[in-house]
């Protein structure tokens, strides 16, 4: 490409080399046009590193015969004697009473995905207050559907999981016959959108069961 100077003369100017600027595309084999950029293989960062990415797709994962499995509610365990007593004691209290009466809650931060005790005494707790309100619509609940006359008196003791799902036990009265009975419920409620599930509705029996569901 000429300039023209304003003298008249003309300068010879060196175009842009295309061979310089040109990017390497594919073409989709249906000739679609879709255009895919070839980008340039990453330098190594030093002279004995190989690029290895197409050799391991072909090999497949390496990482497959690793042990990726996990102990819940473990996390970071230490391992000591009295942190593996309380673990194991939970499991055994937790197994024998679907989660109802459990003494030993391991603590710290070495336990993650424990239960935890609802303060159901009190009555500023969130949890408590929740607790209550979720035991007395399921005895509504129970009164509706299965021809039931309960009247809550009072919510004895409970566990949580997360923050939406209760283990409690309650004393409530048979309002046609008079007698007082204590019940257990596991129960699901959203305090979000108010969606309530009942798993388990039963007496408490005072041996060594637990009653029937």
């Amino acid at each position: 490409m000429d300039l023209i100077m304003g003298d008249g003369d003309s300068v010879a100017l060196e175009s842009p080399s295309l061979e310089k600027q040109a990017v390497d595309v594919d073409v989709d084999e249906e000739g679609s046009g879709g255009l895919e950029p070839k980008l340039p293989k990453r330098k190594a960062e030093d002279d004995g590193e190989e690029d290895k990415g197409e050799d391991e797709e072909e090999d497949g994962n390496d990482n497959d015969d690793e042990d990726d499995t996990w102990s819940l509610g473990l996390g970071d365990y230490e391992g000591s004697e009295q942190q593996e007593k309380d673990f194991n004691k939970y499991l055994e209290e937790c197994n024998a009473s679907d989660c109802f009466d459990v003494e030993t809650i391991p603590q710290g931060k070495h336990f993650m995905g424990m239960l935890s005790r609802v303060k159901i005494d009190d009555d500023d707790d969130f949890f408590s207050k929740h607790c209550k309100q979720t035991v007395q619509l399921v005895i509504d609940q129970q009164n509706n559907e299965n021809g039931m006359d309960l009247e809550l008196v009072k919510v004895t003791k409970a566990n949580r999981e997360s923050s939406t799902f209760y283990y409690a036990t309650f004393e409530a009265r048979n309002r046609t016959s008079g007698e007082l009975e204590t019940y257990q419920t596991s129960v699901f409620h959203c305090f979000i959108d108010g969606e309530l599930k009942v798993y388990i509705f039963r007496l408490k029996e005072t041996g060594d069961g637990q009653g029937n569901q």
